[in-house]
Formats: C-alpha cells, structure tokens, sequence
C-alpha cells in the first residue's frame, strides 16, 4: 500500500493521460515518466475493472433507478 502512494503522482499523470486521450496517451505519460510495467498494468487492470462494472450498472439498474424519479 505504501508503494501505491509513493507512485500517486505517476498513477494520478497515467489517469489524466487516459481520460484525455486514450490507452496510447496514458502509455506516452507512462513512457515520459519512467513508469514501472507493472504499475502501470496495476493501474489500467483497475481502471478496466471498474469500468466495467459501470457499464454493467448503467446496463441492467440505472433505467430502473431513472424511472424511480
């Protein structure tokens, strides 16, 4: 855990990258800044993950929770 915050600006450099552009700018941010490879697979497992589950949740639940309100 304690390696996580160590790396924090680089994961947080790796996510701006991604956000803006796509996987090949968050690899250029990984690239100029010298990133470990396994951070940076850590880092978009998660992000894979995560959005994953999103899609899924906005998939199956969020028509039922928009029609609530």
């Amino acid at each position: 855990m304690n390696s996580l915050i160590l790396h924090l600006p680089e994961i947080a450099s790796m996510a701006v990258g991604v956000f803006t552009g796509s996987l090949l700018n968050g690899a250029a941010v990984k690239t100029a800044l010298e990133v470990n490879n396994d951070l940076f697979l850590l880092v978009y497992g998660y992000d894979v993950l995560m959005s994953s589950l999103y899609l899924l949740l906005l998939i199956s639940f969020a028509h039922r929770i928009a029609s609530l309100l």
